[in-house]
């Protein structure tokens, strides 16, 4: 009982520092829709009451899961912060967070409850040997398409003003499909995993190798969640080590004193423009949160996609719009003919099929990560939450087949079955 207090306290914590720098961001990008526009009381209530039911999906006792983790970050980096884009912004109907919630405490029940079966799997004999084989072949692979194609580039980017979003643009021209897939893999994957073992077997050059190659991706990409991977990482890394049964409390303490309280803390005290929040708070937890609800009232009003931007349907059925739907809701509310407003699995389930798309998609996710489950049992759980770290966080960020194949979670698959299970002794370190 005492655990769950301290559930619902954090995660109150949480949401109240997200309305902290959901106020103070308003005051700067209110022209891009973070509107200080707040429901009325019930409402603004209702809003913690949902986050504290949902809560109660999370595992505290049980031993931990990668689905377990998988939940946790959606509910911290999706739930909680649409929650707080919902209660500051009355211009956001009701059941659009009702129905995010429906979807959130199916995948919560289907990670806590086993309503998916884990069926065990035979171990490759030699699987750490195929584990390296295929981590360098990869990054080989990786390295030989993007120097053939862009050359080697020493030059980075600075995260902020217009040399980045030139680059990122440049890249999008030259780039292929094929050579978007592997970069996705290398950064959101291949690198973490790397750099996973690096840190976990104290093997410094594999820690140096993997860093230098998420850096040389970003300076060829442009794309800012590459430069941030390392050390999301790192933080989580550092919480399944030392705060393995107070995993949730440690991440969402983290969170909500680094990158929510003392970004918007030094800001306001030395009245700074709004560079750190821009990344911590607005870009990290409340863009996708108000993407979702854009999705939402978007095709409240127009025909849904009907899944024809995915593969393989869009092979044999046309789409309603000329626009991919990021274009479009690019266009509908940013008023930009170059915004890409890619969403969350929500957002795009919903433009699918409103509802019955959301559901769709959950369940899809479900049964993954069932598979996931399958085939983490008794490996070592840092290895493993390396591996599904970054397609979880882009769950926040594009739909779920996106997510699956351009960033990685298909590669996880393999990754996480090659890797070697955990002596008998090692019981601590086993995730199941």
């Amino acid at each position: 009982m005492i655990n769950l207090f301290y559930l619902l306290f954090f995660s109150a914590l949480f949401r109240l520092s997200l309305d902290v720098g959901y106020v103070w961001t308003s005051k700067f990008f209110a022209y891009v829709g973070i509107v200080n526009n707040p429901h009325n009381y019930l409402e603004y209530v209702l809003s913690y009451v949902l986050i504290f039911i949902l809560a109660l999906f999370v595992s505290i006792n049980k031993p931990f899961k990668p689905s377990q983790f998988v939940f946790i970050l959606l509910f911290i980096f999706a739930y909680i912060p649409a929650t707080c884009v919902f209660a500051n912004n009355k211009e956001f109907l009701l059941p659009s967070i009702l129905k995010m919630t429906v979807c959130m405490m199916l995948i919560g029940a289907s990670t806590r409850f086993n309503i998916v079966p884990v069926i065990s799997l035979k171990q490759l004999k030699y699987s750490k040997t195929y584990l390296v084989v295929c981590l360098f072949f990869f990054t080989t692979i990786t390295l030989f398409l993007i120097v053939k194609t862009y050359g080697i580039t020493t030059k980075i980017p600075s995260l902020s003003g217009q040399e980045i979003y030139a680059l990122r643009d440049d890249f999008a021209v030259k780039t292929s499909r094929g050579i978007a897939y592997f970069l996705g893999w290398q950064a959101n994957v291949i690198c973490v995993v790397i750099l996973a073992i690096g840190m976990l077997r104290k093997k410094p050059l594999w820690i140096i190798f993997a860093l230098i190659i998420q850096i040389f991706l970003f300076a060829t990409a442009g794309m800012k969640s590459h430069i941030f991977t390392p050390p999301i990482f790192m933080i989580c890394y550092f919480g399944l080590r030392k705060f393995y049964k107070n995993f949730t409390f440690y991440l969402l303490g983290v969170f909500t004193v680094f990158m929510v309280l003392i970004p918007v803390a030094v800001e306001s005290q030395y009245n700074l423009p709004p560079i750190m929040t821009t990344f911590s708070v607005r870009r990290t937890f409340l863009v996708p949160s108000q993407l979702y609800f854009y999705y939402y009232s978007f095709f409240l009003e127009h025909p849904y996609d009907y899944f024809s931007s995915h593969f393989p349907i869009k092979l044999f059925s046309k789409s309603n719009y000329k626009k991919d739907i990021p274009g479009e809701i690019g266009w509908e509310f940013y008023r930009e003919r170059k915004a890409h407003a890619n969403a969350s699995m929500f957002a795009d389930g919903f433009s699918d099929a409103g509802f019955i798309g959301m559901l769709i998609n959950t369940l899809l996710l479900c049964l993954w990560l069932g598979a996931i489950d399958c085939l983490a049992k008794n490996k070592e759980k840092e290895l493993v939450a390396g591996t599904i770290l970054m397609p979880t966080l882009a769950l926040n960020s594009t739909g779920l087949i996106s997510a699956i194949i351009g960033n990685g979670f298909v590669v996880s698959l393999l990754i996480i079955y090659l890797l070697p299970c955990v002596p008998e002794t090692m019981e601590s370190n086993k995730l199941i």
